[in-house]
């Protein structure tokens, strides 16, 4: 067994036997992996704060080359994302991130520029004053883009003309129809070109760029319902933080 070294985001944790753990890892540089952690665990089941949800570590582990469970022997905390933590929205969205990086990705696909991008999201929402729909929409529309997923909207994807007039998104095409095309499409909904506009803004240039941008409300609603959708159908799954993001947002409406 080879011993590595990387940087890396814990996605999810689990209990096993009395003391340890089974960490989901995102790493920069072996994509996600999956380990055990022994004697982690005190004696009132609690864990390290480096084996938190979402927190960024340095780890040492044996590399399996056989087999898909490595062996992590250190696990160094370099970032708890504590302000995060205090604020109930920002934590569910954390979670959120997290289980779309589960989702969209397979075990050892690296990809550095998704580690980038997760880390930076955490970054800014561990900032007190961001508009955390905004990370949020950034977030989904970049990993989108990075994994393969990036919608098309420069023009209909069944005539390729440019969409000047009512514009469509089809879940299933994965992009934009115009209103001839649409017609024997079911899995479709209207968009407004502003939404189109802030779709190809939002994937296309530097989170750092982006977070603060002021988008109306109904606006926000827009993408969200729009993305939500497409995400599930092209991932295939349902993200149970996402549910719990929309029972907060209610609460406070």
């Amino acid at each position: 067994m080879a011993i590595q070294k990387t940087e890396a985001i814990v996605l999810k944790n689990q209990d096993i036997r009395e003391t340890s753990l089974l960490v989901t890892f995102f790493t920069r540089n072996f994509g996600k992996i999956q380990g055990i952690m022994k004697g982690i665990r005190g004696n009132r089941g609690k864990i390290n704060n480096s084996l938190q949800s979402f927190t960024h570590s340095n780890i040492v582990f044996y590399e399996r080359k056989r087999g898909s469970l490595h062996t992590i022997s250190q696990c160094d905390l370099k970032d708890f994302f504590g302000n995060l933590r205090k604020d109930l929205k920002k934590t569910a969205y954390a979670y959120y991130f997290s289980e779309l990086i589960q989702g969209f990705l397979q075990l050892h696909d690296k990809n550095e520029d998704i580690f980038n991008l997760l880390l930076n999201s955490l970054i800014a929402l561990d900032e007190e004053k961001i508009d955390t729909e905004i990370v949020a929409r950034i977030f989904e529309l970049q990993l989108l883009s990075l994994s393969g997923f990036k919608p098309k909207i420069d023009c209909c994807l069944k005539c390729s003309n440019k969409v000047k007039d009512k514009a469509f998104f089809s879940f299933n095409g994965g992009g934009l129809l115009c209103a001839g095309c649409v017609l024997n499409e079911r899995e479709a909904v209207t968009i407004t070109h502003d939404a189109l506009f802030f779709i190809h803004l939002l994937e296309s240039k530097k989170l750092s760029e982006l977070l603060h941008l002021k988008i109306a409300s109904s606006l926000k609603k827009e993408l969200a319902l729009v993305l939500h959708q497409f995400m599930q159908v092209h991932s295939g799954k349902k993200f149970r933080s996402l549910r719990f993001i929309k029972q907060i947002e209610c609460l406070k409406d």
